[in-house]
């Protein structure tokens, strides 16, 4: 499926790619449908598809995961849905360019990191998945990455607070528990709290070179590949100072994620023998 960068900086029809990826024309259509694929550009005289090369990545990366034998569902919880990444850095820069051009109205920003706590209904986001995507023996090795988490209630109250305080207008607030985490060190919390599950969490975590190295030939590794370890500093202190703000614990929420999933029926060996 590799192919040279000269070769990606043409657009695809849905025909050529369907024999590059191994999919079929219909599979890759279900996939855009149901936003694994996120919309694939069109030929501006044929109205037909074109894939660009994001979008190659992005099928070559689904190709490898389904060779492997991940579900639709795993993919979802390991790649996350197809959006464009700076979808939100350039909306919230509108925003602020409409107030600023409009000084009738204030704006206050509240920006998460991952999302986690309980789940609610039977369609995980893509940060909920990850814990159940552990849970249930998808992701037998994760690579060496570090990120925010931060509690679904916790948010919530920080956008009450950030509304109702006179002094939030015009301020940008970071919601995040605490200190970064890696995949490893949430595998850890979940075989601690729910050792029936040890046997089906993350086993080991790939080194930073086995990642650079898995990154040529995986483009869903290249997050994990151009971060090299490093364990990002995100800071809340602006919300507890200013806003009175105090988030949960990481480890009370990442196991609220998982207990909330079994409730909703998520089956675990020796389900009965569970301490949490």
């Amino acid at each position: 499926m590799a192919a040279a960068t000269g070769e990606q900086a043409v657009a695809l029809t849905v025909q050529e790619m369907a024999r590059r990826s191994g999919f079929s024309e219909p599979t890759l259509r279900y996939y855009e449908k149901i936003g694994l694929l996120g919309p694939v550009a069109r030929d501006e005289s044929s109205g037909h598809r074109r894939y660009e090369p994001a979008t190659v990545a992005r099928v070559e990366a689904l190709s490898c995961l389904r060779s492997a034998g991940m579900t639709v569902s795993g993919m979802r919880r390991y790649l996350g849905p197809a959006r464009p990444r700076k979808s939100k850095v350039l909306a919230e820069r509108a925003a602020w360019d409409y107030v600023h051009t409009h000084g009738d109205i204030e704006l206050t920003v509240v920006n998460p990191t991952g999302i986690f706590g309980p789940q609610l209904g039977n369609r995980p986001s893509g940060s909920v998945g990850l814990v159940k995507g552990m849970l249930t023996g998808q992701m037998p090795v994760v690579p060496v990455m570090y990120f925010g988490v931060v509690d679904v209630r916790d948010v919530a109250d920080l956008h009450l607070r950030a509304m109702l305080h006179p002094k939030a207008a015009g301020e940008r607030f970071i919601a995040v528990s605490g200190s970064s985490i890696s995949f490893f060190g949430m595998a850890r919390i979940l075989r601690e709290h729910f050792p029936a599950a040890a046997g089906l969490l993350p086993s080991a975590e790939l080194t930073i070179e086995q990642v650079r190295e898995a990154a040529k030939t995986e483009p869903a590794l290249r997050d994990a590949a151009a971060l090299r370890g490093r364990i990002p500093v995100i800071s809340n202190e602006k919300a507890r100072s200013m806003l009175g703000w105090e988030p949960r614990d990481v480890n009370e929420t990442i196991v609220a994620t998982a207990d909330s999933q079994i409730r909703l029926g998520l089956t675990l060996p020796e389900n009965d023998s569970l301490q949490s």
